[in-house]
């Protein structure tokens, strides 16, 4: 090699070779570095298996050494090299072009891994299944949360419910007790005005016969009115009853 192919160096005339496409897993499986790739497998294959042997090709690293094809293809010979800086120029050269083949070989295997797995019916069924399951889950989950509102607004509903008989219930015994209360206190007042109306028609019919027991009207009121306010209807009943039984309310007091 001379300065000037240095300076422009040249690729065998802007031709470029000929790839075979065809190439098998067996062959890309020669090129990883550890062990052996899974087995494709079948229709049959455990799902867990399909996708081992993708997951083995997505993570695939090669141990391919492409610094002798691109050697030829920059047609450098680094040993014909007239200098040092000639000699290191190849060398750059001929590792960048290695370094851009592998590139291109590890896209070609991604893209054989990506076509393959887009038209794996393993695959597809798998992800129908899964979609499926999701969806499941999902209506699961909702028909549970329907439930769960479900009881929540019967519980909700019955609470209301009870609650608002034991007011009803409440209201209604109010009002009973209400009502004994006033026909208690009407029938009270009854009593004291028959009680205060039978002491002075008595009183005004025997008057001669109360001066020992008052010497006067208003002493008599006031003793009236104390046993109004100081009896309790049932007294005032009995004492009532008894002074008409008797028609005496000397003997009645």
């Amino acid at each position: 090699a001379s300065n000037s192919d240095a300076n422009a160096p040249t690729n065998n005339g802007g031709k470029k070779k000929k790839r075979n496409k065809s190439v098998s897993q067996s062959s890309n499986a020669e090129q990883k570095k550890d062990k052996a790739p899974p087995s494709f497998g079948d229709d049959n294959t455990p799902i867990e298996e399909v996708n081992a042997f993708y997951e083995f090709w997505i993570h695939f690293e090669s141990w391919r050494d492409f610094t002798l094809k691109a050697t030829e293809q920059t047609e450098h010979d680094v040993d014909a090299a007239e200098c040092r800086d000639e000699k290191r120029w190849m060398a750059k050269e001929i590792d960048r072009k290695a370094r851009a083949m592998k590139r291109d070989e590890m896209s070609r295997i991604t893209r054989l891994v990506e076509r393959a797995m887009a038209a794996d019916p393993r695959l597809k069924r798998e992800k129908e299944r899964e979609k499926a399951e999701k969806a499941r889950v999902a209506r699961e989950k909702k028909e549970k949360a329907e439930r769960e509102a479900k009881i929540k607004a019967e519980a909700k509903a019955k609470a209301q419910e009870e609650a608002a008989a034991k007011q009803a219930k409440e209201k209604e015994i109010k009002a009973k007790e209400k009502a004994e209360r006033e026909k208690e206190k009407k029938a009270l007042r009854k009593a004291k005005q028959q009680l205060r109306k039978s002491v002075m028609s008595s009183y005004q019919s025997n008057a001669a016969e109360l001066n020992d027991m008052w010497d006067n009207i208003e002493d008599m009121n006031d003793d009236i009115e104390l046993l109004c306010a100081e009896l309790s209807l049932m007294d005032l009943t009995s004492l009532n009853t008894s002074f008409a039984k008797d028609n005496d309310v000397t003997q009645s007091l």
